[in-house]
């Protein structure tokens, strides 16, 4: 672990993103070792009550609220499974093929710097995996408490005409560096629903990698919300591989105060007939700033590819900043392509109309920023973990 207590690690480091390499926590101060030290450890004195809580809470709720789900997890290693037995549940040593294990290591090593920290991080018992075989059905809740383990491997695998729905929260209830890479194979004809939501102490920094890899016809729905995160990067990355996948992923950044809120899609078309659409709403106020970098890559053999991609932006201060590109490499000729980026404040003929109906300038900027943010929330596909966000936004 010497090795990582530098500064030269992060600043000669290679990083994920290939274009506009500008989020390497360099707004953090003092980079001695021993300040490094305390960033891969966790030894901030960063905890926040509300976010200590978030893990227990949902683990509560969920011994009624979800009890259609397969099974519960956490982190920890904790498991609590219902009667039914559709998925295969367990850690990477006993469910996962030792070619497998390396596949995993090996796209985790592709992140550059923060794979190899991830690797030094991850312990046995922080990598879950999880099945849904060919034909089954299947529900099941992940709950990271990353004061317990700095590092998360997911990987999560969707059967040959199987539907599978999975829900995952993460918590970081103290400061450090936290890192989480969820690897999806959703297989031929498989439909899988995938909500996420994250949450963190004022001195955490957390990682967050998504990786899907799809089959022909198969189907990909999903949601992911952060808030209340002060330094959050995201990679989402789909590879539509079979003829006739469809995939919608939406994102909600909630950036508040000084958060740091960076977001990076690819959308990699690879055959024909593929379907994939990216909606990202961001909502930024006091000094907080969102980024996002989004990639549309059409190959030559992805003919009658649709591929759509928006980002609106909610810009509740002048003192917000947000950074938005979208990218675009087509070398197919028969597609339909597009891409759109917003930035816009408050709308005050709106504000008017409530004002005129009663309501506070408060209470009517509140119910603003909730109608922006509901074309995301209702993408997420079990009511009982929508509202245990909503509540926590």
């Amino acid at each position: 672990m010497d090795g990582l207590l530098d500064r030269e690690f992060f600043s000669g480091g290679r990083f994920p993103d290939r274009k506009n390499q500008d989020w390497r926590f360099s707004d953090l101060k003092g980079w001695s070792a021993q300040s490094a030290e305390k960033l891969l450890t966790g030894a901030f004195d960063g905890s926040d009550s509300a976010v200590s809580a978030g893990a227990e809470e949902l683990l509560s709720a969920s011994k009624g609220a979800f009890d259609g789900f397969g099974c519960v997890l956490c982190a920890d290693s904790e498991m609590l499974v219902s009667g039914q037995r559709a998925l295969k549940i367990g850690d990477f040593k006993t469910e996962l093929s030792e070619g497998e294990i390396e596949r995993f290591k090996a796209l985790a090593r592709e992140r550059g710097a923060y794979g190899d920290i991830f690797l030094a991080l991850a312990s046995d018992s922080g990598n879950i995996s999880i099945e849904a075989p060919e034909g089954a059905r299947g529900k099941v809740l992940v709950i990271w408490d990353s004061s317990k383990y700095p590092a998360l491997g997911l990987y999560i695998k969707a059967g040959i005409n199987s539907r599978l729905e999975v829900c995952t929260a993460d918590f970081s209830p103290r400061g450090g560096l936290f890192l989480k890479e969820t690897l999806m194979d959703i297989q031929d004809g498989a439909h899988v629903d995938f909500s996420s939501f994250a949450q963190s102490a004022a001195d955490a920094r957390l990682f967050d990698m998504l990786f899907v890899k799809m089959g022909a016809n198969s189907t990909f729905r999903g949601a992911a919300v952060c808030s209340k995160c002060p330094a959050i990067r995201r990679e989402f990355a789909m590879d539509l591989l079979g003829a006739g996948a469809d995939a919608h992923m939406s994102f909600l950044q909630n950036a508040a105060s000084g958060d740091w809120h960076d977001l990076r899609t690819w959308q990699r078309h690879k055959s024909e007939g593929a379907t994939s659409r990216i909606d990202v709403k961001n909502i930024v106020d006091g000094s907080a700033r969102a980024s996002f970098i989004g990639e549309i890559l059409v190959g030559k053999e992805a003919q009658k590819t649709k591929a759509y991609q928006s980002c609106r932006t909610l810009q509740l201060a002048k003192t917000a900043r947000v950074d938005a590109s979208p990218i675009l490499e087509i070398e197919a000729n028969d597609v339909e392509c597009s891409h759109g980026c917003a930035v816009s404040g408050p709308n005050k003929d709106e504000l008017f109309y409530m004002a005129c109906r009663g309501l506070c300038d408060k209470a009517a900027r509140a119910l603003q920023v909730e109608g922006f943010a509901r074309s995301v929330l209702s993408e997420m596909s079990s009511e009982d973990f929508l509202s245990f966000v909503s509540a926590r936004l």
